[in-house]
């Protein structure tokens, strides 16, 4: 046996069935599938037992349930295989990853090999640029910092003596687990290698298949990912430092903090209104800690690149409820079916607007759709029930004719994009259709697609210039008049930006 790919699942039903059949069409490699089921609830154990039953190669292990990490150790355990590759129930494996990553491994006698990652989506599909690099190396220095960028266990090939020689398990944390286990094998592996085959589909789900928005942010989330970068910092200083020069030992210690800041307000501070206020105000110390901990250059430019969060050079937050960067209009009359349409659609609309990566904003809801409005919501301190237009003192506003998701980090990208670009008015949404942004499976069939992959991502980024969607932008609120419309300046300063994304709901 190849390969042993350990699949664990807990109630995720909708993917499960796309993910495992994703797997059995890999091909050119012996492999055996352990699908883990942490006790779901749902029908994901019937979904894996009937591929089980069809298929000698899948094996149909339920278990109490304990956790993904005693899950995956299960696995690790029970696998028979040369090779060990992790693939969660709702992501999927391009064709020939496999097959590409064991002829890479058994080439290099490799301990750990690593190949390119895509983030898939309904609104976007790119490519992991830290996996990217990592696969087009022959050999992997594990000492290179492109590693500290891509913890996710998943896109990789694990030598399974290896994994048994150092005793290496997942620990047992709900949060970041992922990194302890993948950078425990960094610094004890002998040979590590880069596969530039096309090695896994992330998918990222939209905000309406995620948890509540009140959910996303939690004390027992907020410890296990600390703890996780801990022994992160535990393990580089037992294996990794006293082989590193004194330069060198400054130039990683400085990436791991700066990889740790970034993760801080990428994972939580950035779901500022879905924390309570202490854990924020821990969670904005515990950055601070960090960001003391980095080089001149390296805080400044981190501080920079998030001066939606801190205005000033010296790291003091913003006041976002009080004064926001930007202000969402939800005007009557965007719901064409009424009332109905609105009480359908529009909690789907303000989950997404309070998942946004960008914080500093306040939504401003036509009185009408008062009853249409979940209380959650009604409660945050930034949320406002008027006519719209009513006393707006933010620089920018997002003007909607149509109920619409935004990305994660569409209000975000919106807001750098026109505020990089001074001589532009308005940025338009991309919204170009259902086949926009996503990356067939079928293209990465074989390494000779490598080319159609770039090629694709580099021509999605172009495509906003050609289908700017103009009935969701993000406007200079100077240029539009008092009943929302652009004034005649305004018009012939409009622009199209990728990274602005939306779905019609």
């Amino acid at each position: 046996m190849q390969i042993s790919v350990i699949v664990p699942i807990y109630n995720i039903e909708m993917y499960l069935r796309e993910t495992l059949q994703s797997i059995a069409a890999q091909k050119g490699v012996s492999f055996e599938v352990l699908m883990i089921d942490d006790g779901s609830t749902d029908r994901s154990g019937e979904i894996a037992a009937e591929f089980a039953r069809r298929d000698r190669r899948f094996r149909y292990l339920p278990r109490r349930n304990r956790g993904v990490s005693a899950a995956r150790n299960t696995g690790i355990d029970l696998a028979a295989g040369e090779y060990i590759a992790f693939c969660d129930g709702d992501d999927l494996l391009p064709g020939g990853s496999l097959k590409a990553l064991y002829r890479t491994a058994r080439k290099k006698e490799a301990d750990l090999v690593i190949g390119a990652m895509y983030q898939s989506g309904s609104a976007a599909s790119v490519l992991y640029k830290a996996t990217g690099r990592l696969g087009k190396k022959e050999t992997v220095s594990k000492a290179d910092t492109d590693l500290l960028w891509t913890f996710m266990i998943s896109g990789k090939l694990y030598r399974r003596q290896f994994l048994l020689e150092h005793r290496i398990r997942f620990p047992a944390l709900k949060y970041s687990e992922d990194a302890v286990f993948f950078m425990n094998c960094v610094y004890t592996a002998d040979v590590i290698c880069g596969c530039s085959h096309p090695a896994y589909y992330y998918r990222k789900r939209s905000v309406m298949q995620e948890s509540s928005v009140t959910q996303r942010c939690s004390r027992d989330l907020w410890e296990d990912f600390i703890e996780a970068h801990r022994q992160v910092e535990v393990l580089y200083r037992h294996y990794l430092k006293a082989q590193l020069p004194k330069k060198q030992q400054r130039i990683y210690e400085n990436a791991i903090y700066r990889k740790t800041a970034e993760s801080i307000l990428a994972a939580f501070y950035r779901r500022y209104w879905s924390c309570p206020a202490e854990l924020s105000e821990e969670i904005l110390d515990t950055f601070h800690s960090y960001l003391g901990r980095m080089g001149k250059k390296s805080r400044k430019k981190l501080l920079e690149d998030n001066r939606d969060l801190f205005p000033d050079e010296e790291g003091a937050p913003g006041n976002f409820a009080d004064e926001p960067l930007i202000t969402v209009l939800i005007p009557e009359g965007i719901f064409k079916g009424g009332q109905r349409e609105a009480a359908e659609k529009l909690p789907f609309m303000l989950k997404a607007i309070y998942s946004q990566e960008l914080v500093s904003f306040q939504v401003d809801a036509d009185d009408v759709y008062e009853t249409c409005i979940p209380e959650v919501f009604r409660n945050m301190p930034n949320f406002y029930l008027k006519k719209p237009r009513d006393g707006v003192s933010s620089e920018y506003i997002l003007v909607l004719d149509k109920p619409v998701i935004p990305a994660p980090d569409a209000l975000l990208n919106g807001w750098k994009y026109l505020n990089s670009h001074g001589n532009k008015s308005c940025v338009a949404s991309c919204s170009p259709g259902k086949r926009y942004g996503k990356l067939p499976v079928k293209l990465c069939a074989n390494p000779r697609f490598n080319f159609a992959v770039r090629l694709w991502c580099k021509v999605q980024a172009k495509l906003p210039v050609l289908f700017k969607n103009r009935s969701v932008q993000i406007c200079r609120t100077a240029d539009l008049c008092p009943d929302g419309k652009q004034t005649g300046a305004g018009k012939k300063g409009i622009s199209g930006e990728s990274g602005f994304r939306i779905l019609s709901i």
